[in-house]
């Protein structure tokens, strides 16, 4: 009985030391860094350039949000434009959480995979429920997450996305992207459309009709031009 509770109450402790935030350290920051972290207006637009501590002063704003100002992790969203940088900023949310450093002498060890740092950051993240409960995610992958589960009246959520590019692994979008881009889906389906008489007699009054409207544009006196800024032809007719 009495090994029992000792092993529950190691638990306990474990599990809390593993929840447990860690504390703002504005003493890290300079004057600027430091009024911006503690800010209690709605709207704030911080310009820095490269190497200003940008990341530094964002991941102290958030840790005084949970810890200083009691906001919830779950209501907090921080948006990057690259999926290294969303990795970026978890890991070094984990290294301020992990006192013992190993967790950056892991990232820095040249002989891990990438692969295993992708790992080791899914369970670091898991480890610390405040980390885990933030939701990083580039603007691509935020807005795709909108749609997919907002988006039922437009989509059946089925949806994958087409890019100019091929698929790229290093996304985050990676798994809901399409294998083709979009000039491949449309050469296709020109292809596939064309061996309709009618179509392709549309398609061709459409292209002329374009040139037509380009070229008028090009050279119309500016005081003519529509003023609801419609200047195209789609193929129904309607101006765009």
């Amino acid at each position: 009985m009495v090994l029992i509770e000792i092993v529950y109450i190691f638990e306990n402790k474990l599990q809390k030391a593993l929840e447990q935030s860690v504390k703002t350290n504005l003493s890290a920051l300079n004057d600027r860094q430091r009024e911006a972290v503690v800010s209690a207006e709605k709207r704030l637009l911080v310009l820095a350039g490269a190497g200003s501590g940008k990341t530094k002063t964002l991941l102290q704003k958030l840790i005084y949000l949970i810890e200083e100002k009691g906001v919830s992790p779950s209501s907090i969203l921080a948006i990057t434009f690259t999926k290294n940088a969303t990795n970026e900023m978890i890991d070094r949310l984990i290294i301020s959480a992990d006192e013992t450093g190993k967790y950056e002498n892991f990232l820095i060890d040249k002989k891990v995979s990438k692969a295993d740092k992708d790992k080791e950051r899914y369970y670091q993240q898991k480890k610390y429920k405040w980390i885990d409960g933030l939701t990083v995610k580039t603007f691509h992958s935020f807005c795709y997450s909108v749609l997919r589960n907002h988006g039922v009246n437009e989509f059946d959520n089925k949806f994958r996305i087409i890019g100019d590019e091929k698929k790229d692994d290093e996304d985050d979008l990676s798994k809901h992207v399409a294998p083709e881009t979009v000039f491949e889906v449309i050469h296709k389906l020109l292809i596939e459309q064309c061996e309709d008489t009618d179509y392709l007699l549309q398609l061709k009054r459409y292209i002329l009709d374009y040139v037509i409207d380009k070229i008028h544009i090009k050279n119309a006196d500016p005081r003519f031009l529509p003023k609801d800024g419609k200047y195209f032809t789609t193929l129904d007719g309607t101006k765009v």
